[in-house]
């Protein structure tokens, strides 16, 4: 039993231990439970702290805040601008009534005084002379009195005048202060707006009628006092002379009192004349302001007008600068009397333009700072914009006003503001849903655009939180430079994606409009995000896909240096040096259009800056893919002349692999040449001689002309070319064209004998045609297969024409300036050999040839002969087989108008006269196909080109666009032309395809 007692009592102790545990893991439980809930009220008071904070923070900071944006219809503030407008009419009621009333008070004291003098004249006329002598009643009544003096007449009839002026004048300052009270008297209207618009209403109408009758008043007052002056004058003086003797004391006094009254009249008109030629003049009146039309023409008759040569040319170059600049003018101050002609209403101002105008009044004439606080959340720029260049002027004024000193801080950055929400305005683009985001396509340049891109850059010039909250909408105006259309986007972009797109913008095969500042400051902005550790920002967002495009728009740029990019480049770089170069092999096979970048103490190429740097980042045994061609690098380096300043940056890759990957040894010639030549004993040399040695000595055996071939190795290589040929496709390997670039250079290089030797066993067993693409798509540069195609088309060119046409004509085959400017010059070579009176063949299509040359970027050196050659094809039968003529409208529109680069372009480097004349003429036809298509869709009038080259433009060009769905199905075509700015993307996702397929 002992062991069972020891057993139950360690068992009861286990269970006392356990209640214990319980009872204290309770408490636990409790006091959880209870600081739980503790916690929940502290979070509760917290979040109602955070709230009124919040608040507090928020009304503390009001004023630096800008207002949220309103309508231009917003109760409120046409609440505050109706008060102002009642405001300020009570103010000129007042004026008027105050004016009568004076008038009033003056024409009784005046009347009294007239009537003192005229009651003696009424007694001369009513009694008789003969009333003493008569000698009964009867004959007395019976006798008319006697014809009084003529002067006796004269004062009376001037006294009666004086007196009938007053009492017009009396009546009408009655009638004037009954008219007065009615303007302020609360007008009619539902809204704030309609009450605001017909109290001004009814103060223009008083504006046309009180004004003109407060001068009437003023005059004809002064017109009575006139009148009896003279009757007084004239009764004075009848009553000097009219003694036997002199009276000198009457006579004085009639002297006295005429030389009085004309210093008085004197002073009358000359304070009228002064009113009349001078602006702001004290002594305005309506008689003033009448005079002064009639008084400026005499003034400017008087003036002498300068004939010379200066004065007839000075005009025409303020104009041409102005066009130049495109903004002169914009930011001139405006003209007060321009902005007091345009406020005023007019008939058939519709109620957004009377609305407009009564808010500009009212803004730019208040003093009132409150005013200001609640009417400038209504500024929209929209509805100026909308109103036309008209009330351009009175739009600055305003703007001008809310930017003036006395106005708060709030309401300027309020203004700022403004301009965000004219961003994002649905008018830049389709009114119904299935256009929302499709850009209309008659929004031009113009001076709202000017102005508005100079209020961005002052907004990107403040401050970082400015610039961040601006950028998109700078980006957005810039936008409407002439080809700048791909800075916007299909739809609403952050202020990340806007930077991506401007940094980016440079790596496209079209067109580039001037968009330099603005990709200057976005550079800046990256480096500034960079130094300021915000590295992370930027990497995050270029992205994975972003960086290699940013990294190419960068070295593609013309005109900031290796200095001002830099930063950025090495943020995308560090780190992954050897995954660019393995990057940069694909980018270097089809090298774009790239040139110099000049500074006034630098000239750099950004391409070969960049090779040196991660040159200088890689290991020293580092060693190029086997796809790395520096060809085209290095005839870059040549053909600018810079081997001098880069020869050493290039023989770090040719050391390293680059040499034996060259798909053109004839590249790496004029490097070689330079080392050959190169003294190894000039003083000061900035070179490694050893290293430029030993290259010289190692590689001179690949730089040495090969023999002639032999027969049987000419044959091996005809047999290769007709292989290729029967391999060719639109789309091939990189291997088929590498071998395919070998094989047409093997060729040229021939002398000309076994060079023709070898031509015509490959044309006995192919066709020209096919011969000549395979040559087209060897990308060899023009002048390397110049030669070698005039061979192959002598005396075949018109049959050719129509066997390489689906190879030229369509723009999927010509993807970059490498194909299409080949393309280009083979039709341009075929022109001298081509009869007069020829027809293009039958499905030979010129629309690729244009469409590329078109959305291409536009060189000074080529375009001229370019031009004229495609328009000789389309004058030859080429516009009769336009697939979609409609979609070129633009190339005869550069060729007529031409774009402000082409412009500075020199006249040997512009359209021809010739081409010109023909673009004229194919923009009627294509005018005449679109009406003839609105008049019957039925049916299409044939096209005819006439023998000389037109009459004068019928219609301009900007009217293409709104026909270009007609002309296409009035042509008969089965495909429903599309959006060309869609097309055009389009194209470029199936050119992007296809260039990573073949890499």
């Amino acid at each position: 039993m002992q062991p069972n007692n020891g057993l139950e009592s360690k068992f009861d102790k286990l269970i006392a231990l356990i209640e214990t545990q319980n009872g204290l893991i309770g408490a636990q439980s409790q006091t959880l439970k209870e600081q739980k809930d503790e916690l929940s009220q502290q979070h509760k008071t917290m979040k109602k702290h955070s709230v009124m904070l919040e608040a507090l923070e928020k009304d503390a900071t009001k004023d630096d805040r800008a207002h949220e944006a309103r309508t231009l219809q917003d109760e409120q503030t046409w609440g505050a601008i109706d008060k102002e407008s009642l405001a300020k009419i009570k103010v000129i009621a007042d004026g008027w009534r105050d004016l009568m009333q004076i008038s009033l008070v003056f024409i009784a004291l005046f009347l009294t005084v007239v009537t003192a003098f005229i009651s003696p004249i009424i007694q001369l006329f009513t009694s008789s002379p003969n009333d003493a002598n008569s000698t009964s009643a009867s004959s007395s009544s019976t006798t008319k009195n006697p014809l009084p003096s003529v002067t006796l007449q004269l004062v009376a009839l001037f006294y009666y005048l004086a007196l009938i002026v007053s009492i017009c004048n009396s009546v009408l300052c009655v009638l004037g202060m009954q008219w007065a009270a009615r303007l302020i008297a609360v007008p009619l209207g539902k809204t704030n707006l309609e009450r605001t618009l017909a109290r001004e209403r009814r103060k223009a109408i008083a504006d046309g009628y009180m004004v003109p009758l407060m001068g009437v008043l003023v005059w004809t007052l002064l017109l009575s006092i006139g009148f009896f002056v003279i009757g007084f004058l004239i009764q004075l003086w009848d009553l000097a002379v009219s003694f036997t003797g002199r009276a000198p004391i009457l006579l004085f006094g009639g002297a006295f009192a005429t030389a009085l009254s004309l210093v008085i009249l004197g002073v009358i008109v000359v304070t009228t004349v002064h009113a009349s030629l001078h602006d702001n003049s004290p002594f305005e009146s309506p008689l003033s302001n009448a005079m002064r039309p009639l008084l400026m023409w005499i003034r400017r008759l008087k003036q002498p007008t300068s004939k010379g040569p200066v004065a007839t040319k000075l005009p025409q170059v303020v104009d041409e600068a102005n066009l130049e600049q495109g903004s002169a003018g914009v930011e001139d101050d405006h003209d007060p009397n321009e902005v007091k002609a345009l406020i005023k209403w007019e008939d058939g101002d519709d109620e957004d333009i009377l609305a407009l105008k009564t808010y500009a009044r009212l803004v730019i004439d208040t003093t009132d700072p409150d005013i200001l606080e609640r009417a400038v959340p209504s500024f929209e720029f929209s509805k100026w914009y909308s109103a036309g260049d008209k009330l351009f002027p009175l739009f600055k004024a305003v703007y001008e006003r809310y930017m003036a000193t006395d106005a708060s801080f709030r309401v300027k950055e309020t203004a700022y503001r403004q301009l965000i929400q004219f961003k994002d305005w649905d008018g830049w683009t389709g009114n119904d849903f299935a256009r929302r985001w499709q850009w209309k396509s008659d929004v031009k340049l113009d001076k709202w655009i000017r102005w508005c891109q100079s209020r961005c850059e002052e907004m990107f010039r403040r401050s970082r939180e400015s610039r961040r909250a601006f950028y998109s909408t700078y980006v957005f105006f810039v936008s409407f430079e002439e080809d700048n259309e791909d800075l916007r986007g299909t739809h609403p972009e952050s202020y990340e994606q806007s930077m991506l797109r401007v940094l980016s913008s440079y790596t496209q095969l079209k067109e580039i409009g001037d968009r330099a500042d603005l990709f200057r400051a976005t550079v800046i902005e990256c480096k500034s995000l960079i130094d300021e550790g915000n590295a992370d920002v930027v990497i995050a967002m270029f992205g994975k896909q972003g960086r290699s495009i940013v990294l190419r728009s960068l070295l593609q740029n013309p005109f900031l240096l290796w200095e001002q990019v830099d930063d950025v480049i090495s943020l995308i770089t560090k780190g992954n040096e050897l995954g660019i170069v393995n990057e940069l092999s694909n980018f270097l096979l089809n090298l774009p259009e790239m040139g110099i970048v000049t500074s006034p103490f630098d000239q750099q190429l950004l391409l070969v800056e960049f090779l040196a740097y991660i040159g200088d980042n890689l290991s020293w045994n580092f060693t190029l893919p086997s796809n790395f061609d520096l060809s085209s690098v290095l005839a870059l380096v040549a053909r600018e002349f810079q081997i001098p300043q880069y020869n050493m940056t290039l023989l770090l890759y040719l050391e390293r692999g680059g040499l034996e990957s060259l798909s053109d040894f004839g590249s790496a010639l004029p490097l070689w040449e330079f080392y050959r030549d190169l003294s190894l004993e000039a003083p000061g040399f900035p070179h490694d001689v050893t290293r430029i040695q030993g290259f010289y000595l190692r590689y001179n055996g690949c730089f040495t002309p090969l023999p002639a071939l032999d027969d049987q190795e000419c044959d091996d290589l005809a047999t290769a070319i007709c292989t290729q040929v029967e391999m060719f496709a639109p789309f091939n390997t990189p291997s088929y064209l590498a071998t395919n670039k070998r094989l047409i250079l093997e060729l040229t290089t021939l002398h000309e004998e076994q060079r023709n030797i070898v031509t015509d066993f490959i044309l006995s067993r192919v066709q020209r045609g096919d011969f000549i693409s395979v040559i087209r798509t060897s990308l060899w540069d023009w002048d390397r297969i110049q030669s070698l195609l005039a061979a192959i088309t002598r005396g075949h060119e018109v049959e050719l024409l129509a066997t390489v046409s689906n190879h030229i004509g369509h723009p999927l085959n010509m993807r970059d300036h490498l194909t299409w400017m080949p393309a280009l010059d083979f039709l341009l070579h075929l022109i001298p050999s081509l009869p007069p009176d020829f027809v293009i063949p039958q499905g030979f299509d010129l629309f690729g040839s244009l469409y590329m040359f078109l959305h291409h970027k536009r060189n000074r050196k080529t375009w001229r002969k370019y031009s004229d050659a495609l328009i000789f094809y389309l004058d030859h039968g080429g516009f009769d087989r336009l697939a979609r003529p409609d979609k070129i409208a633009k190339f005869f529109t550069l060729c007529v108008d031409e774009s402000s680069q082409m412009k500075r372009w020199s006249d040997e480097e512009r359209t021809s006269e010739s081409t010109r004349s023909r673009s004229l003429y194919y923009l009627r036809e294509l005018d005449a196909l679109a009406a003839s298509f609105a008049a019957n869709a039925s049916e299409t009038p044939p096209v005819s080109l006439p023998a000389n080259n037109g009459s004068p433009r019928l219609a301009l060009s900007s009217r293409i666009a709104s026909f270009a769905s007609e002309v296409a199905q009035m042509l008969s075509f089965r495909r429903r032309p599309q959006d060309e700015t869609q097309e055009v993307d389009t194209f470029r996702l199936q050119i992007s395809v296809s260039d990573r397929n073949m890499a």
